[in-house]
Order: C-alpha cells, then sequence, then structure tokens
C-alpha cells in the first residue's frame, strides 16, 4: 500500500470547497447588487414623493420657503431646486441649494445656518411664524464646521447614498429579513457628523467636541473625533443632554460640477422655454408618475452621478423639481458586508472540507498501519521463528539417537519450552490484532514497570512517574515486551534503566552488541504504543539499546 499525507485526501476537497464557495459568493454579490439597484431606483422615487409633497403644502400656504428649505435639509441632494412655473414659463424659485450655507440642527424647531456670507449672519435670525411658533432658523458664522466639512466630501457621497437607499419602502419592512438584514449594513457605517458641544458667542458658533459617527451606538466606532476648544474657553462649553438634543450636521453637500457642467443646458435652465429647447435632444426617461421628466447620469471614480426634472401639475399649479444625487458604488456601501461574507464564506469553503478528508485520512491511515504492522510482524516472525525452528529441529534429531529416558525427557522439556515461547508470541500477536481501539484512562506509568518487572523477575532500577492515558492490561504488554527484550540482551550484571516523566519514557540496558533486529516483541510493543497515540523509537549505540517512548 502506498503512503499518501492527509493533504492528498484534503487538497482536492479544499479545490471543490473553493470552488462552490466562490459560486455561493458570487450568487450572494449578485443578489445585493441587484438588490441595491432596486433600492437606489425606488429611493430615487420616494426623494421626488418627498419633494412633491413639500410643493403640494407650500402651495396649500402651510408652509413657506424658509420652512421648505428646512425640509429640503431632512432629505439632502447634491443639487435640488424646487420652483413655481409662472404663467410666462418663467421660475419662482422655492429652494435651491446653497453652497455657501451649512445647516445645523439643535432640534425640531432650531436650526443653525452657518454661512460665511456676512449679510446673512449679520441679519440675526429668521423667524418662521407661519408654522409652528417657535420655529428659528439663526445664521452664524464658524470656520470650524467649514473645515471639517471639507475634510469630509467624500464621506458626504456615503451619506446621500443613504438618504435616497434609506427611503426605499422594504428597508422598513418587517417581511424582508434579509433585505432588510443587508440594507442595515449600509446604515451602520452611513457616516453622520454629532456636535457634542458648543458655544456661541455673539455671531460666531464655536465647536466643541465633534464626532463622525458611523453606527447606532453611543460611542464612535470607525469614526473621526475633532476637539476644538481649549483651557481658556473651556466654561463656555455647552454640551448635548436631555434638555438639550447634540446637534446633528445636515448639510454640507459636495457640489457636483462636473455634472452641472456637462448639463448645464438641461439642469441649470432660467425658464421652460430653455428647458424645451435643452430637452428637445435629452431622452425622455419612464416616470414614476404621469409627468414629463428627463435624466442624465455621468460615473466618475467609481460613483454614479444621477440627475432628475420633472414638471408636475398640483392642484392646476405646474412646478420644477430638478435634483442630483451622487451615490456610492454598490461594493463601497455593501462593504463591510461583502466582507464579512467573504471570510464566512472562505472559512467555511475551506474548514468543511479540511474536516470531511479526515475521516477518509483516518481509515486509510489505520489501514496503512495495520499494513506496516503485518509487514513488519511478518519480518520479525520470520526472524524471531527461523532459529527456535532450527533448535526444534536440532533437539527432534537428537531424540532419534537418545536411548536414555532421562536424557529424553529433557530434549523434549526443551521442544515444549520453545513452542510456547511461540505460542506466547503468537497469541500476543492475535490480541494486538484484535483490539483496534483501547479504551483509555490515567493511570500511573510506574505501576505498569512494576508489575512487568515482578512478572519478569527482572532486575530494573525505575526513576520517576507519569500519568498518561492508557489500557493498563493491554500497556502491560507492551511494557513486557520491552523489558523482556532488555533482560534477553542485556550484559551480565548490567541492570535495565527506566526513566519516567511526563514528557517521556527511556529505557536502557546495556547489550555490549553493535547491530540490532527488532524482533517479534518490538514489533508489538511499536503497535500498541501506536494505538495509545505514543510513538516508540528504538537505536543502537556503544553497546547501549535504547527504548524511547513519547507523544506523537
Amino acid at each position: 500500500m502506498k503512503k499518501r499525507g492527509y493533504g492528498s485526501f484534503a487538497l482536492p476537497r479544499l479545490a471543490a470547497g473553493l470552488v462552490i464557495g466562490g459560486m455561493v459568493f458570487a450568487g450572494f454579490f449578485y443578489i445585493c447588487s441587484d438588490r441595491y439597484n432596486v433600492g437606489i431606483t425606488r429611493g430615487f422615487q420616494n426623494l421626488s414623493d418627498t419633494y412633491e409633497r413639500i410643493l403640494k403644502s407650500y402651495g396649500e400656504g402651510t408652509i413657506d420657503k424658509p420652512f421648505a428649505s428646512i425640509m429640503c435639509n431632512f432629505y439632502p441632494a447634491d443639487y435640488i431646486r424646487l420652483a413655481k412655473i409662472e404663467q410666462g414659463g418663467s421660475f419662482d424659485v422655492i429652494y435651491e441649494t446653497d453652497y455657501d450655507v451649512i445647516p445645523v440642527e439643535t432640534d425640531i424647531y432650531n436650526w443653525i445656518y452657518v454661512t460665511k456670507d456676512e449679510s446673512l449672519y449679520s441679519g440675526g435670525n429668521s423667524h418662521v411664524d407661519s408654522v409652528v411658533d417657535r420655529f428659528q432658523i439663526d445664521y452664524k458664522k464658524c470656520d470650524e464646521i467649514w473645515n471639517i466639512n471639507d475634510e469630509r466630501k467624500d464621506s458626504m457621497i456615503m451619506q446621500n447614498t443613504y438618504t435616497t437607499f434609506s427611503m426605499e419602502d422594504s428597508f422598513f419592512s418587517v417581511y424582508d429579513a434579509f433585505y432588510r438584514s443587508i440594507d442595515m449594513t449600509g446604515w451602520f457605517f452611513y457616516p453622520y457628523i454629532e456636535v457634542k458641544s458648543y458655544y456661541v458667542d455673539g455671531d460666531t458658533l464655536y465647536l466643541g467636541e465633534v464626532h463622525e459617527r458611523t453606527d447606532v451606538f453611543e460611542k464612535p466606532w470607525n469614526g473621526r473625533t475633532w476637539y476644538f476648544w481649549s483651557e481658556n474657553n473651556a466654561y463656555m462649553i455647552v454640551t448635548g443632554g436631555p434638555d438639550h438634543l447634540a446637534p446633528s450636521i445636515m448639510g454640507g453637500q459636495v457640489r457636483p460640477d462636473k455634472f452641472l457642467e456637462q448639463e448645464s443646458e438641461l439642469f441649470l435652465a432660467e425658464s421652460l422655454d430653455d428647458l424645451s429647447v435643452a430637452t428637445t435632444n435629452s431622452r425622455k426617461i419612464i416616470d414614476f408618475r404621469d409627468t414629463d421628466s428627463y435624466s442624465a447620469s455621468i460615473r466618475e471614480n467609481g460613483h454614479l452621478t444621477q440627475g432628475y426634472i420633472e414638471l408636475v401639475e398640483i392642484d392646476g399649479q405646474r412646478y420644477l423639481m430638478e435634483y442630483v444625487m451622487t451615490t456610492a458604488s454598490f461594493t463601497e456601501y455593501y462593504r463591510p458586508c461583502l466582507i464579512l461574507v467573504a471570510v464566512l464564506i472562505l472559512i467555511f469553503s475551506v474548514s468543511i472540507p479540511l474536516i470531511v478528508a479526515i475521516k477518509p485520512y483516518g481509515a486509510y491511515k489505520r489501514a496503512y498501519e495495520n499494513n506496516e504492522f503485518k509487514n513488519n510482524l511478518i519480518d520479525s516472525l520470520a526472524h524471531n521463528i527461523k532459529t527456535p525452528l532450527q533448535i526444534l529441529g536440532g533437539y527432534a534429531e537428537n531424540l532419534k539417537d537418545v536411548t536414555d529416558a532421562e536424557e529424553k525427557n529433557r530434549y523434549a522439556d526443551s521442544i515444549l519450552a520453545k513452542a510456547n515461547e511461540m505460542n506466547s508470541d503468537i497469541e500476543m500477536i492475535l490480541k494486538t490484532a484484535e483490539k483496534s481501539n483501547p479504551v483509555l484512562s490515567k493511570g500511573s506509568v510506574r505501576e505498569v514497570f512494576d508489575k512487568v518487572a515482578c512478572k519478569l523477575k527482572a532486575d530494573v532500577v525505575i526513576n520517576g512517574d507519569a500519568q498518561i492515558p492508557m489500557d493498563k492490561d493491554y500497556l502491560e504488554h507492551a511494557i513486557f515486551c520491552l523489558i523482556d527484550n532488555a533482560a534477553r540482551y542485556k550484559t551480565k550484571d548490567s541492570k535495565i534503566e527506566v526513566v519516567i516523566n511526563p514528557k517521556e519514557i527511556v529505557i536502557r540496558n546495556k547489550t555490549g552488541r553493535d547491530k540490532f533486529t527488532p524482533g517479534t516483541g518490538i514489533a508489538i510493543a511499536g503497535r500498541i504504543i501506536e494505538q495509545h497515540k505514543l510513538r516508540l523509537k528504538t537505536k543502537l549505540g556503544d553497546g547501549t539499546f535504547e527504548a524511547k517512548i513519547t507523544k506523537k
């Protein structure tokens, strides 16, 4: 039987496991990609519905332009323009993204518009009493927020993706557990800014501590923190608490300059007539409702920038809705989920084949060891039986010529002794062959050696002891074979030395020989010791025989 390693069993199964794992990951990747595209499409649809509701409320007079801007801050895009179409076709702009303003929500009624435009913040504040009596916008300047916004331009793309995607219907569906779970992956890693402490001095807003949070937990995780305060103004810090919510930076979008430059005629039209000319060569898209709508898109650095123009009619009045959104790539948005799934699939694709390969390899190994044991045993038997058979043959020849009764009895006794010796070896071989799975329990090694030495009446010096898992009676046969072998071939007046410790068991004796041929006893001992999950090594050097038992 050819010797084979564990790798020959594991590698084919491992290759199959990796192929299957790759197919599973490809399927998961496709499902997530399709899910993401559906989510983005539906998110844009819901974003459009939101802007239409704002226009409807404005047309009914329940909100005015400042409140419409607040609503657009809740659902931001890279660029938004909502306008009323006058009879002549001109646009009366209700809200247009102002890149000189970064809105900060302190609570639902109070907003701070951070700006560098002195004409705004020097004006004090704007009070909106047509919606709620306490609704207020304060204009302040703050270089720190502008600096943070400049640092976060890339992460704002993820924010806009989340703004769109989180509005997709199935995100909130309890019946769609799988889709909801992968949606939550993007949600947990959606970055947003939370102002933990700040104070206002005149027209200026000063920041203390700001967190970029990327999860729903209280402490920032995988995010950044900015510290702006100093010891001189630390006493002025106002920290968010039960009566004062931590402010959130809601705006600071990245202006889609390349998109607006490329589609300037279509998206920056100043009147309905200009828009009509621009849309002559544009593709009309399938709209969410029965309205005139147009779209354009560009892909840059793995991100997709999409723009939509819709002309809607509400209660007989026509309105323009124009918005541009840059969304993160599918792999960027789902990166944590994809990495986690890839790692899990890799672990299963590797571990399961390796585990599955253990059983056939174990069966092969046992068969190989049995075959090796038989081969070694045959060699040992051939060596050990040859000499006794020659002796028996000689005794039998002598019996023919012997007439003295006492002499005949002596030869007969010698023949019986040799036969018993050979029979004992054969019984030991059969017993070893029958026992394949010994039951092991911890026991003293020294006790086994003491018992064997007493049985053989051998001169053995034993040092040390160890507790090891053993089948006591079965291991005793192995030690018997080793001590018996040592006793037979030791020099006169020498003693057999045994050293026992938890790491190894060593048996030594002086033989005076230079060559050593393992006999049947050594082969049997080796087999029994192997079944105890141990290893037997024998060697002869400088006239000393040594048998060493160690852990595998």
